[in-house]
């Protein structure tokens, strides 16, 4: 009886060793996958978000010009108000 539960916590022993084993290169597959963008999905997010920093580059310049326009047509209302009082 004492060898087949020796037997036994032995074989759950080994179990849990593996277990652990296989456990720890999962973990560094999914790393090394991370890390050289080989995972889909950090790729993916990363995508995305150099699409949304893309859109506010873009969104950036828009005002920029925007602003510029603005500020040329107030020198322009300038011009002419200081022209008429001439």
């Amino acid at each position: 009886m004492k060898f087949i539960v020796g037997v036994l916590v032995f074989l759950v022993l080994i179990g849990i060793f593996v277990g652990v084993i296989i456990a720890i290169f999962k973990f560094l597959y999914f790393l090394v996958n991370t890390i050289f963008g080989k995972n889909t999905d950090s790729k993916a997010y990363v995508d995305s978000k150099d699409s949304q920093i893309k859109d506010l580059q873009k969104q950036n310049k828009d005002l920029k010009d925007t602003i510029n326009r603005l500020e040329d047509y107030l020198q322009w209302k300038k011009d002419n108000i200081d022209s008429k009082k001439i």
